[in-house]
């Protein structure tokens, strides 16, 4: 009776332990949900961010990538969440950068290619002037070879 009495303890003891390991592998299990939740969401943002990214790159003429991408850096500037992952809040600074960027180089490009436009117009002007003070001079030139 008495070593029946200890087995009921010892069960009851085991039983006891089996609960608490239960218990711990449960609440690790759950803290593992929410971890995993968290990184999926996470994911799945980024994943969102990339193909708007990616329409911007894909978008026709450099004029069109530069407001596309202008377009998703303020998009995504008016999004942003306090308790944004970070690195979201990177890519959406980097977005922002890239589209500072970008729009200095389209600026630039375009005064440059007005200038150049302004340039090939002088540069019109003088070699018709050049060619006009050649023809001058043959004539100057051929009077005087005349008068000889």
């Amino acid at each position: 009776m008495l070593r029946v009495l200890m087995n009921c303890a010892h069960l009851e003891n085991c039983l006891h332990e089996a609960r608490e390991e239960a218990r711990t592998n449960k609440c690790s299990a759950d803290r593992r949900v929410v971890e995993y939740d968290a990184l999926r969401s996470s994911a799945l943002r980024i994943h969102g961010l990339f193909e708007r990214l990616n329409n911007c790159i894909t978008a026709p003429g450099v004029t069109g990538f530069a407001e596309s991408l202008h377009s998703l850096a303020a998009s995504l500037a008016s999004s942003v969440k306090k308790d944004e992952a970070h690195t979201t809040v990177q890519f959406q600074q980097c977005i922002k950068i890239l589209a500072d960027k970008v729009y200095l180089l389209t600026r630039q490009s375009a005064e440059l290619l007005e200038r150049y436009s302004a340039m090939q117009a002088v540069h019109g002007g003088i070699t018709k002037e050049l060619d006009e003070k050649k023809e001058l001079i043959k004539n100057l030139y051929n009077k005087l070879q005349q008068e000889k």
